[in-house]
Order: C-alpha cells, then sequence, then structure tokens
C-alpha cells in the first residue's frame, strides 16, 4: 500500500474515533454502546491478529494489503443499513477484520521492500501517513458532524461516502 492509499485508509479508518460516536449519539446510541463497539475491535483484534498474521505469511502481501481496506470500507457502507446497533457491531467487525489483513502485513511488506539501510527511513515514512490519519480525520469529517441542517450524518450519506474514500 503506498504512501497516499496508506494515508486515505488511515483517515477513513480512523473515523470510527471521531465521527462514529457522534453520529451513534445523534441517533440515541448512548456512550456504552460506543464503548462495547471499540472493545469488541480491541477484544478481536488481541485474540485474532497474531493467528491471522501466521495463518497468511506464506501467501503473497498485496492481495492481503487491498482486502483490508475493502473489508474497512464496507464496514463504513454498512451503517448506511440505518442508526442499529446491529449495523454498528457488523461495521465494527468488518473494520476490524480489514484491519487485522491490513495493518500487519503492509507493516511487514513495507520493511521487506526496503533496501537494507533504508528500513528505518521507510518505517518512519510509513508510520507517519498511519498517524496523520488520526489527524485529518476529525477536520474532515466535519460536513458529517456540523451543526444541522448542514450534518449529513442523520441520513447516514457520508457513510458511503467514508466508505467509498476506502476503497
Amino acid at each position: 500500500m503506498h504512501g497516499r492509499g496508506r494515508l486515505v485508509t488511515s483517515t477513513v479508518y480512523r473515523q470510527q474515533y471521531s465521527t462514529l460516536p457522534v453520529w451513534l449519539a445523534d441517533h440515541g446510541i448512548g456512550t456504552g454502546a460506543y464503548g462495547w463497539l471499540i472493545a469488541v475491535n480491541g477484544g478481536v483484534i488481541l485474540c485474532l491478529e497474531i493467528p491471522a498474521t501466521v495463518a497468511l505469511r506464506r501467501r503473497p502481501p498485496l492481495p492481503i494489503i487491498g482486502t483490508g481496506p475493502v473489508l474497512v470500507g464496507a464496514g463504513y457502507a454498512a451503517l448506511a443499513g440505518g442508526p442499529y446497533i446491529a449495523t454498528a457491531v457488523t461495521m465494527m467487525v468488518l473494520l476490524t477484520a480489514g484491519e487485522i489483513l491490513y495493518k500487519p502485513t503492509a507493516t511487514a511488506h513495507v520493511a521487506d521492500s526496503a533496501p537494507e539501510h533504508l528500513q528505518g527511513r521507510f518505517q518512519s515514512l510509513y508510520a507517519g501517513a498511519s498517524v496523520s490519519g488520526t489527524v485529518l480525520a476529525p477536520p474532515l469529517a466535519a460536513p458529517c458532524t456540523g451543526p444541522p441542517p448542514a450534518r449529513c450524518g442523520r441520513s447516514a450519506r457520508c457513510w458511503p461516502r467514508s466508505a467509498g474514500r476506502c476503497c
């Protein structure tokens, strides 16, 4: 995954920390439910990331890396189904599956692809693209979370757009 792709995927992925809780609250879904969604994310990663990485280690990395952002996008697209706990759980499971596929595989691929004397620089640039998504996600989501009627989050139109950016 090139730097631009990583930046876009990271920005979309990290909407779960800025836009998602606002969208859930706008639809009457409380902070406790959001907390459980984030716990599902962490729990699934904790249980499945290492076994998935081991199981996939002999496969070509690019198809795995390419599938991850598609799953992240599909997760946000699932929210277009409406403001329900079930759609939010579906979103988080897809988002987490995408994360499990692309993050460790892409990180290893960057290290493996770099010339030996430049591995640190390649890793730093890759990490910078990833962290930049944290900075960019909230302001880019402002149209979805601004005051009504500018807010499109109520109609779930922003989630398919966000998913499309990822894919």
